[in-house]
């Protein structure tokens, strides 16, 4: 079982230790990180609970009532056992893929961004950008100030035609 999976399953027991728990969930794919808000909602909504996929990449929930707190947090675990993220995407980024991300962000995001008429904080030299880094994510984020200054609507927009990673970063 995946070490993210294991962490969020001994949450769920911590925080609900009487909740029914299937003892065994069988894997039905492995998804890469821009399935996950389509596929998460579409299990989380067969299980019951309305969820939407979200523009961003993350996923929106109905107010539920107190009572149906513990149920919806073990049909995320089991979504979540059951569709598990590639671990390709969960490895910290090698020197050369923390590289490649930078050129992205100096020479394609950025410029992106900009051309949406946003702006956007200095990109930190090379050496800072990779002190910055937290294993799987930047501690540099163009987005930042996106996300302070900007609507919901015109975050998911320019997030949408700006995308944050390149698809091809775990190639590299």
């Amino acid at each position: 079982m995946d070490a993210d999976i294991q962490a969020n399953l001994a949450n769920l027991k911590a925080k609900f230790p009487d909740a029914e728990i299937p003892d065994e969930v069988r894997v039905s794919r492995i998804i890469a990180p821009d399935e996950y808000a389509e596929v998460f909602s579409r299990c989380l909504t067969d299980a019951g609970f309305t969820a939407r996929a979200h523009p961003d990449g993350g996923i929106r929930f109905d107010e539920i009532p107190d009572e149906q707190a513990q149920a919806q947090a073990v049909a995320l675990y089991t979504c979540q056992a059951t569709y598990p993220l590639d671990p390709r995407y969960t490895q910290p980024l090698t020197g050369s893929q923390i590289a490649y991300l930078y050129d992205y962000y100096r020479d394609r995001l950025l410029p992106c961004l900009e051309g949406e008429g946003h702006t956007v904080s200095d990109l930190p030299s090379l050496t800072r950008f990779k002190e910055s880094f937290d294993g799987t994510a930047p501690g540099y984020s163009p987005f930042e100030s996106i996300a302070r200054g900007s609507s919901a609507e015109e975050f998911q927009r320019v997030s949408g035609l700006c995308p944050d990673f390149p698809q091809d970063l775990w190639e590299h």
